[in-house]
């Protein structure tokens, strides 16, 4: 991996206040080391996903997003995990009904389904209602084709995808970025378990150029005894 970064928490917001300072620089540092990352055009385009879920790979999305439109870039955040959603929730946009996968399905156009917030000059495609097909939605040449309008509008963006044990979405959608930003919660994911989703990630030709080491919460550690299995258990048996 290119680069490695730490944050003091799993699942703080910088939008939420009060944010300590050392919170703050540690995204300003990914934020500057993403900037001097060589990328001959003029969108810049990552993929955030993690190993299994709670390892708090959507906070560092939006948190990401946030430090990026900070410096006054055009900046997209899209939420792509279409299994289990959580950037709507996280960003309290209860009122948005419309996202990707009603662009996909030809329901709505990307301008419609974009969410400005102005108190964060951040952009928002959340993930709308969720399909019975992620996969070949995620893999489809619609998809191709969206993320090449839109890269024409922004200086960034981010995609959120589901964790890269439990289903294949985030595999699929390496194509569509740059690279790859790989969440590891501390003393939560097993050293077998990360290297095999990063293996996985390489073995389709995915860049991953920077981990982010998010910080161990002994309080919701408990969750990981029920195991890897139940993880993947929960993301798929709704899909069947």
């Amino acid at each position: 991996m290119a680069n490695k970064h730490r944050v003091l928490s799993h699942d703080v917001l910088l939008s939420s206040g009060n944010v300590p300072f050392q919170f703050v620089e540690s995204y300003k540092t990914l934020r500057t080391n993403l900037d001097f990352i060589p990328i001959d055009e003029p969108c810049k385009k990552f993929l955030i996903t993690s190993s299994i879920p709670e390892e708090g790979k959507s906070t560092v999305s939006i948190n990401l997003a946030i430090t990026l439109a900070e410096s006054q870039k055009r900046v997209l955040l899209i939420d792509l995990d279409l299994r289990k959603p959580t950037i709507k929730k996280n960003l309290k946009l209860k009122d948005v009904r419309s996202g990707i996968s009603s662009v996909l399905a030809d329901q709505k156009s990307e301008d419609d389904c974009i969410v400005y917030l102005s108190d964060l000059n951040l952009y928002v495609m959340t993930s709308g209602p969720i399909p019975p097909n992620p996969a070949e939605l995620i893999g489809s040449d619609r998809m191709q084709h969206l993320i090449r309008r839109l890269e024409e509008k922004f200086d960034y963006i981010l995609i959120d995808t589901p964790p890269v044990s439990v289903v294949t979405d985030a595999a699929l959608a390496s194509r569509l970025v740059h690279g790859v930003i790989f969440v590891l919660r501390q003393k939560y994911t097993t050293t077998e378990i990360a290297q095999q989703a990063q293996n996985n990630l390489k073995n389709v030709g995915a860049r991953i150029v920077g981990c982010v080491f998010n910080a161990f919460n002994a309080q919701k550690s408990r969750k990981y005894a029920y195991g890897h299995y139940r993880y993947k258990r929960y993301y798929t048996e709704a899909y069947k």
